[in-house]
């Protein structure tokens, strides 16, 4: 191999290499670093309700006692045995108003009554012979000495007699009228429609007049005793003396055994007292027919039970409603402005509802409320706002 070809050989890579190289350094120092996008940070992302005045109804959330409106004693007024008694004379059974609970042996009364009669018919034969015996009297005074029949003596004419006769007779009436009346107070019925709270008679027993012998609640009407605070007062229409006004209507439920029964009924009347110990008023709301036929609730309501209520109250006029989780602070709201910055405000609320806040000033319609959480909240801080739907 020649010195030529030799060095070709080995001069050729590291040419090669060079040129390579070269090449490199010229691209490197040709080419142009790309100038990165720059774009403008926007601000958190934050949901935003537009808001609008509105009428919006009170609801007033209690809970209450359940009550009958009407309870009464089975306490006979005249004496003796139990000649009848219904089978349903027994705790938990039902009457409709009139029906008959237990009769009373009645024979004696029925006794007295026919005595009673024949003590009035003789009471009326003696009073007709001595009102006959005063007119023959009359007659034979105006033949004897008709110039002095007007100082006649009263003696003379039967005058007291036939006024004791007409006694009699009253007296006579009104014994019949008695035997009649414990005659048929031998029947005992019920006063209104009721069921049997509690009961001590049974058959053959012997009662005895003014003693209490069952107790009787009504089933037209139940009441449930509702506390409230006192500024809750003045969202409802309660009726009381002189006030022609219907009272608000209520929502009563009864969660039982997983299921959810609900009655209508309506505020009746205030409890004139204020609890020393909670400082709570007391309406009462009343539900009509609360055990009627073809009701589809799931339980039957009865006293003693504990119930939610819920009261419509007066309708607020001209007030923004807002989820209460939107309420910063107690009295803040966080809005957005038409450069997309936040606003810090205060504002001034009418009412705080379980789930809602109604705003009675410092909002106006049109504005934008943040609904959502926001870290680090400042005014002014720019914001990404996205509009969410306005329902609560």
């Amino acid at each position: 191999m020649s010195k030529r070809e030799v060095l070709l050989k080995m001069g050729l890579p590291v040419l090669i290499l060079l040129i390579g190289l070269a090449l490199t350094i010229v691209m490197l120092k040709t080419r142009q670093t790309p100038h990165a996008e720059e774009q403008a940070f926007a601000g958190p992302l934050v949901e935003v309700r537009t808001v609008k005045s509105e009428s919006w109804p009170v609801n007033v959330r209690a809970s209450g006692t359940v009550q009958a409106r009407y309870h009464s004693d089975v306490t006979p007024q005249v004496s003796g045995r139990i000649a009848w008694i219904s089978p349903k004379m027994v705790s938990g059974e039902r009457f409709s108003q009139g029906e008959l609970l237990f009769r009373i042996e009645a024979v004696d009364y029925q006794l007295a009554l026919e005595r009673a009669r024949a003590s009035l018919a003789a009471a009326d034969l003696e009073q007709l012979k001595i009102a006959g015996q005063a007119e023959i009297a009359r007659q034979e005074w105006q033949q004897l000495k008709p110039q002095e029949s007007a100082d006649v003596n009263p003696l003379v004419l039967f005058e007291p007699q036939l006024t004791s006769a007409k006694a009699g007779m009253a007296a006579a009436r009104a014994g019949v009228r008695q035997a009649e009346l414990d005659l048929a107070r031998t029947e005992l019925r019920a006063p209104f429609n009721c069921y049997v709270s509690e009961e001590q008679v049974g058959l053959g027993q012997y009662l005895r007049a003014g003693t209490r012998y069952a107790i009787l609640t009504g089933t037209d009407t139940f009441e449930v005793v509702v506390p409230l605070p006192l500024e809750e007062l003045s969202w409802l229409q309660i009726p009381g003396p002189g006030k022609l006004t219907q009272g608000s209507p209520a929502t009563i439920q009864l969660q039982l055994s997983g299921h959810s029964s609900t009655w209508q009924g309506k505020v009746v009347r205030r409890l004139g007292d204020i609890d020393p110990r909670t400082r709570m008023a007391s309406v009462i709301v009343a539900i009509d027919n609360p055990l009627g036929e073809g009701s589809s609730v799931h339980a039957q309501l009865a006293p003693g039970m504990f119930v939610d209520v819920l009261l419509h109250g007066n309708p607020i006029e001209q007030v923004i409603a807002l989820p209460r989780s939107t309420l910063r602070d107690s009295d803040t709201l966080w809005l957005v402005d038409s450069d997309n910055r936040l606003q810090i405000r205060k504002v001034e609320i009418a009412r705080r509802e379980r789930d809602v806040v109604l705003i009675a000033a410092g909002l106006n319609d049109g504005e934008r409320v943040v609904v959502t959480g926001l870290s680090g909240a400042a005014d002014g801080m720019l914001l990404r706002p996205r509009a969410t739907e306005a329902g609560l």
